[in-house]
């Protein structure tokens, strides 16, 4: 997303000031987007989705709900580590509810409304311009799960 911004802002003939705007606005939105995802993966359905949802364990993979209950639980810190020497579906939604409950999804929330609120404050430093009213919208729209 970064470099799309930057792209676009350097394309539009914006100062060098707007397109670190729009360059940390981009990075912003990126991983406010990623945070977005690992909560879906956490508490949306795949009918909400229209992707498969607690896939991203399986595969390996840590979403930040996951790794913050980490941070605050020894006990699912190990089971964790358990489930990935040695997987078994069935434990996978579990693993994914208990994140949830130990406060894992919350505090990944907080992290992303965080990134938000910077995408907000570098859009509001880009052009005031028809686009940055559009931005701004989205900003307040699409991050649904937050």
């Amino acid at each position: 997303f970064a470099g799309s911004c930057l792209f676009g802002a350097k394309n539009a003939g914006l100062s060098e000031p707007e397109c670190k705007y729009a360059l940390n606005f981009g990075y912003s939105f990126g991983i406010a987007f990623q945070i977005q995802d690992d909560i879906l993966d956490v508490k949306a359905s795949s009918t909400d989705t229209g992707k498969p949802v607690n896939n991203d364990i399986s595969e390996g993979i840590i979403t930040l709900p996951v790794l913050l209950a980490c941070e605050l639980s020894d006990a699912f810190k190990t089971r964790v580590c358990d489930f990935l020497n040695n997987p078994k579906s069935n434990d996978v939604s579990d693993i994914y509810r208990q994140a949830d409950n130990l406060g894992g999804t919350d505090l990944a929330i907080k992290e992303a409304k965080k990134y938000i609120s910077k995408c907000k404050k570098n859009a509001k430093r880009l052009p005031d311009k028809e686009s940055r009213k559009e931005i701004l919208l989205l900003l307040d729209n699409i991050f649904t799960y937050l």
